[in-house]
């Protein structure tokens, strides 16, 4: 009886560290856009706002956002954060068509980001996100560190073409995390 009461101890053990984040984990959820959500027609993971497509070419998916006159397109998601996430990193491919700055500086194709407490309430300043105007020579690579601030436990993101004309396209949306914050139990002697 003793060996069966360890054993039912040790199961929770294991159920907690196989759901611990680690650095170099992935935190975004589908951010390739490949899996399906239960319709069948959009990517799960992802809050839709009916004015992106999900396109294909028969292998890969990605997102596709195109206005003709000014409008903000957006698909959302929201990313839990632990209190010890120190530093993380976004990286993206990105391809962009005749995309014109608009009347204000955040008027353009973007990953914006607002960094949340537990109640949704904004922590820290503005997150100097990847943005883009203009015209890509096709796919381009995209990378970006951003330390977490305190007290921070959701990161709101949308992959958007905001309050602008042209043609945006995301794939490989990545949140990796880089660093735990550092406390003295982790120094080594």
């Amino acid at each position: 009886m003793p060996i069966l009461l360890v054993l039912m101890m040790l199961v929770p053990l294991v159920v907690t560290q196989a759901q611990e984040i680690k650095p170099g984990d992935e935190l975004c959820v589908n951010g390739n856009f490949e899996t399906a959500d239960a319709s069948g027609k959009r990517p799960a993971g992802w809050g839709w706002d009916g004015g992106s497509r999900w396109e294909t070419d028969g292998v890969n998916h990605w997102i596709v956002q195109e206005a003709a006159t000014p409008k903000s397109i957006s698909v959302s998601q929201t990313i839990p954060m632990q209190e010890r996430y120190w530093k993380i990193r976004l990286t993206c491919r990105v391809r962009t068509e005749n995309v014109v700055m608009g009347v204000e500086g955040w008027n353009d194709a973007r990953i914006a980001m607002q960094f949340q407490d537990a109640e949704g309430k904004m922590v820290g300043a503005w997150p100097n996100v990847l943005h883009f105007t203009g015209t890509t020579k096709g796919w381009e690579n995209q990378e970006r560190d951003y330390l977490v601030p305190p007290g921070a436990r959701k990161l709101s993101i949308s992959c958007s073409l905001f309050s602008t004309t042209g043609k945006v396209e995301w794939d490989d949306v990545s949140f990796k995390l880089l660093k735990l914050d550092p406390v003295p139990e982790d120094a080594t002697l």
